[in-house]
């Protein structure tokens, strides 16, 4: 007798996939839900199986080429979560109604401090000032663009 599946199957994961749970929210929901204790490499191998599995989705925007790649202690930070997020929400991506208000309180939060997100593999994820910066830097897109509080890269010292 073959055993009874423990991970989701490929219908469950789709409906995962369309409310924009993260592999860890799944593992969280499909306990709650079903009693099975799964991780997520479960989750990634059972969308593998079922043919799920896509590149993984880039933000270039939020997440600018120019800081080159995240380096694996900073791949957790909040602030890179958010923006990830915020790349979701501005390529059309599903994003749940939870995770769309935090995103909401964070970008909030960033223009009542008038901060910017800003990156360095050696300091990881830091909030800058706009007050700091030179006055003209807002009206040129390679430091900042509209709507999304990222400064791609810093600009020239005075």
């Amino acid at each position: 007798m073959a055993r009874p599946r423990l991970s989701p199957p490929p219908e469950e994961l789709a409906k995962y996939d369309a409310r924009g749970l993260t592999d860890e929210e799944i593992v969280s929901d499909w306990y709650e839900r079903t009693g099975n204790l799964i991780n997520r490499k479960t989750v990634r191998s059972a969308r593998s199986r079922a043919g799920m599995n896509s590149k993984r989705e880039r933000f270039g925007d939020t997440v600018p080429p120019e800081w080159g790649p995240v380096a694996v202690e900073h791949d957790k930070d909040i602030d890179l979560t958010y923006l990830r997020r915020l790349g979701r929400r501005l390529k059309g991506l599903p994003l749940s109604d939870y995770h769309s208000s935090l995103l909401d309180s964070w970008l909030r939060q960033l223009e009542e401090d008038r901060e910017l997100i800003f990156y360095t593999r050696t300091l990881g994820f830091v909030r800058v000032s706009v007050d700091t910066l030179p006055g003209d830097y807002r009206l040129d897109a390679d430091y900042v663009r509209p709507g999304i509080p990222v400064l791609r890269r810093l600009p020239p010292k005075a």
